[in-house]
């Protein structure tokens, strides 16, 4: 199960912030992060991790964020995947 999406805007920003605040729950035990390092490729990452480089990228220092969070579901033993990438355009 992998879970998609296209989001643009500030909006979408906002939303994924909230997302990322809500996994600091209770219920959220058995997820796992990944981003990029500095070649590139994906690495184990805490949420704090994560979070810290979400703020950098909200205020400007980063001009990309992409985060991989792996979860599992222990009622339906199903594991799932949401990958999310944001770019800043310069204009």
């Amino acid at each position: 199960m992998s879970e998609s999406k296209n989001v643009i805007g500030i909006d979408g920003i906002l939303e994924f912030g909230e997302y990322l605040e809500q996994l600091r729950g209770p219920g959220y035990q058995f997820y796992q992060f990944e981003a990029p390092d500095a070649t590139g490729r994906l690495r184990e990452s805490t949420l704090d991790e994560v979070c810290q480089r979400f703020q950098e990228f909200l205020g400007g220092r980063l001009d990309s964020f992409r985060v991989c969070i792996t979860y599992a579901d222990p009622s339906s033993n199903t594991l799932g995947k949401n990958d999310r990438t944001f770019t800043r355009s310069r204009g």
